[in-house]
């Protein structure tokens, strides 16, 4: 049971990261979004959510290259269901 909540929550948060990149990246195609947009939503989303790691430029980054990737989200949803091995540390 507890595999299955933790595949699951995996899932939903690569789907979530895919779901913004996706977002991210047509905004600054058909709105010419630039860095300091992409830079100001990432404060922006920090300031809504504080303790809650994740957010960061860099990350909103990774999450538009992710997206950009795998520009169909049936691909993000097959990299969602990768059997992941959980090092421990």
């Amino acid at each position: 049971e507890f595999r299955r909540v933790l595949f699951r929550s995996s899932h939903e948060l690569i789907m979530l990261y895919w779901r913004m990149g996706n977002m991210i990246s047509e905004k600054m195609t058909s709105e010419n979004w630039g860095a300091k947009v992409v830079e100001q939503l990432a404060s922006d989303l920090q300031k809504s959510f504080p303790g809650i790691a994740g957010f960061s430029l860099r990350n909103l980054r990774y999450m538009r290259q992710f997206a950009e990737i795998y520009p169909d989200s049936n691909f993000a949803t097959a990299v969602a269901k990768l059997p992941w091995k959980f090092a421990n540390h």
